[in-house]
């Protein structure tokens, strides 16, 4: 696939993942977590977590850096501009804004290459781990060698009109629901009380019913392919049950694993938007939740 016009140019500056330790202090964290934690400025909000904008969301949350909360301005740019010398980097208006993110159910394969941006020269994407619960627990990123040069999406060996979302049932038990709309339809036909689906106990409520409902038109902004997926090629299962369980092993067929980084607060992970990445399942580890920093770059 040949998404972008300047790919040479792109290609240019890739390279290696940087890992930059104590890239923010602790109490840089702290200033960062109690601004997610009481922020009102939450622009995505699942039962597999949340994502809160760099800024007060009067009409939509802001990418451009002038227009960051202070905050953000004051602990990140200068660093930023230390990181990216001699690069005229920029985050990009019509991409997906930076955000902190809360993570309660580990994200699957992916690639943050944009959306409507092939005349764009992409470039680093930055993650900054703020906190975990509990505290140093085993959370990863893992990372992978092949390149994506597509728009942003999602990695599946199946899928269909909706990318699988996971739903907390009422026993606090993370359900993947593989089609909203068939949930939505069983959820109709059924009287109030409880219901079980995909091994899932609910409680078949008008709440349940309107949220199910409201999740249908939302489009999610990565597109999701099988581009990679070459069944031939199987991926290692100690690799995959080290880390990768919370997905399909399939969906990894014709991948090459490249490495996994452990979180550790305030580093800053630094690598390619082209390179295709996951979380780990830290719900092995009995971790709650995650919580991070992330940017999307592009440069000019």
């Amino acid at each position: 696939m040949r998404y972008f016009s300047n790919l040479n140019k792109i290609k240019e500056t890739e390279g290696d993942i940087i890992e930059i330790k104590n890239f923010i202090s602790k109490e840089e964290i702290s200033k960062l977590a109690n601004y997610a934690n009481s922020s009102k400025n939450v622009f995505v909000n699942r039962d597999d977590g949340k994502k809160i904008s760099f800024n007060e969301i009067k009409t939509s949350p802001v990418c451009n850096m002038d227009l960051w909360n202070e905050l953000f301005k004051q602990i990140l740019i200068p660093k930023l501009k230390e990181v990216f010398k001699d690069v005229n980097f920029y985050v990009d208006e019509d991409e997906y804004p930076p955000h902190i993110f809360k993570s309660l159910y580990p994200v699957k394969l992916h690639a943050d290459s944009g959306k409507n941006n092939s005349d764009k020269i992409i470039y680093k994407q930055i993650l900054i781990p703020l906190t975990m619960e509990p505290d140093k627990s085993e959370v990863y990123t893992v990372f992978f060698k092949n390149r994506w040069y597509g728009p942003a999406a999602n990695f599946r060996s199946q899928f269909g009109k909706y990318d699988p979302l996971e739903i907390k049932d009422k026993n606090n038990k993370f359900i993947r629901i593989e089609d909203l709309q068939k949930f939505s339809d069983y959820l109709k036909k059924n009287k109030e009380g409880e219901i079980v689906f995909n091994s899932g106990l609910f409680d078949n409520t008008n709440f349940l019913r309107e949220k199910i409902t409201s999740l249908i038109p939302k489009s999610r902004y990565n597109i999701t392919t099988s581009k990679f997926i070459n069944k031939e090629k199987k991926f290692s299962e100690e690799i995959y049950n080290k880390y990768l369980t919370h997905e399909n092993i399939s969906d990894f067929y014709g991948m090459d694993f490249w490495k996994a980084l452990k979180w550790e607060t305030g580093t800053a992970i630094i690598w390619d938007r082209s390179i295709p990445h996951s979380s780990n399942n830290f719900l092995n580890s009995n971790v709650i939740s995650k919580t991070g920093l992330s940017i999307f770059f592009n440069r000019k």
